[in-house]
């Protein structure tokens, strides 16, 4: 991964409980800085106003991060995570956390290309939930690596289709 794709986008976080996406602090100074570099040349010929807005934008963005980390904490949110017998499994696709109970998990199967699979989690009553994702080989790797541990024996990862044919079919061996 190039450097300033690294310096902007966060890495994940392996902990025993779950795999977590930190958040970006380069990304939220950005628009500090932005409004930095625009107002304080605006603020040289004026008046003292443009620097009280100023510090009201640097401010807010202070608060913002306080906030999110009252929220999250220091890891930040959560991508997979066992919290409280609830199994917690966030799609970059779908944006909001899906919470399964993990009595009720009788198998997570896994299956399509490497960074673009699905994880179709089965749980009591025939009730299945099929969740997109789209997340890159290492993350990926971790997130499978986690569930094989927290749930031994119900993630099977199937292999990729060899021919068009077969995905149509739905031919997974």
């Amino acid at each position: 991964m190039s450097g300033i794709r690294r310096f902007f986008s966060p890495q994940f976080r392996e902990r025993p409980s779950g795999i977590y996406r930190p958040i970006s602090i380069p990304l939220e100074l950005l628009p500090a800085l932005m409004v930095l570099a625009t107002w304080v040349p605006l603020g040289i010929f004026s008046s003292a106003r443009y620097y009280l807005a100023l510090a009201a934008v640097l401010l807010s963005c202070l608060a913002i991060r306080v906030v999110q980390l009252r929220k999250l904490g220091p890891d930040g949110e959560p991508i997979v995570a066992i919290e409280a017998e609830t199994l917690i499994f966030r799609s970059l696709n779908i944006g909001h956390k899906k919470r399964f109970p993990l009595a009720d998990i009788q198998q997570i199967r896994i299956y399509g290309q490497v960074g673009c699979r699905s994880f179709s989690f089965t749980l009591t009553g025939n009730f299945i939930t099929i969740l997109p994702t789209s997340f890159r080989r290492e993350r990926e790797q971790a997130i499978i690596n986690f569930l094989q541990k927290a749930l031994p024996g119900k993630v099977l990862i199937e292999p990729v289709p060899k021919t068009f044919f077969d995905r149509v079919r739905g031919d997974y061996s």
